[in-house]
C-alpha cells in the first residue's frame, strides 16, 4: 500500500479473503473480498476480478450452489483474457481453487442445473455482477461508494 501498487494490495485481500473463509471467519471473509473485488473493479483487471470470484463461489457452494456455478462461469470468462502481470504463483492458486470449486458444485447440482447455471454466469454482464456482489457483501455503504 505504501508504494501504491494496487494490483498487489487487490490480490493480496483476494488471497487473505479466502483464507478467512476457510478459517470460517465470515464477516472477515467478506470484507476482504468485497474490498478485493472493488479494487479490482476500479483497476479495471477482469482477471483479478475473476480470481475473486472463484473465492465468492467458494463461498456460495453449501447454501447456493446455483449462484456459486455462475460465478464460476463468470470466472471462467474473466481468467480466459490474457496475463502477463501476475506472478505465476497466484495464478497457479486461482487455478487449483477454480478446479476444486467447479469439481464442488458439480457435486452438489445435476448436469443440467450446472450447465444452466454455468452458462448464465458466462453470458452476464461483468458488471451487474460485480456491483450486485459488491451490494450483497457491503450492504448499502459499499453501494454509496460505486455511486
Amino acid at each position: 500500500q505504501e508504494i501504491g501498487n494496487k494490483s498487489a494490495v487487490a490480490q493480496m485481500l483476494c488471497r487473505l479473503g479466502g483464507i478467512s473463509f476457510h478459517q470460517d471467519r465470515w464477516q472477515d471473509a467478506r470484507t476482504l473480498l468485497a474490498e478485493s473485488l472493488s479494487q479490482w473493479r476500479e483497476l479495471g483487471d477482469k482477471r483479478g476480478i475473476g480470481g475473486c470470484l472463484v473465492e465468492l463461489a467458494g463461498m456460495y457452494l453449501e447454501e447456493q450452489p446455483e449462484q456459486a456455478a455462475r460465478l464460476l462461469g463468470m470466472a471462467k470468462s474473466c481468467l480466459e483474457v490474457g496475463d502477463t502481470l501476475r506472478p505465476p504463483t497466484f495464478q497457479a492458486e486461482i487455478r487449483a481453487d477454480y478446479d476444486r470449486n467447479l469439481a464442488a458444485v458439480r457435486t452438489r447440482l445435476d448436469e443440467a442445473a450446472f450447465t444452466v447455471a454455468w452458462t448464465e454466469g458466462r453470458a452476464q454482464d461483468l458488471e451487474t455482477i460485480v456491483v450486485g456482489l459488491l451490494v450483497a457483501l457491503g450492504g448499502q455503504e459499499q453501494l454509496n461508494t460505486l455511486l
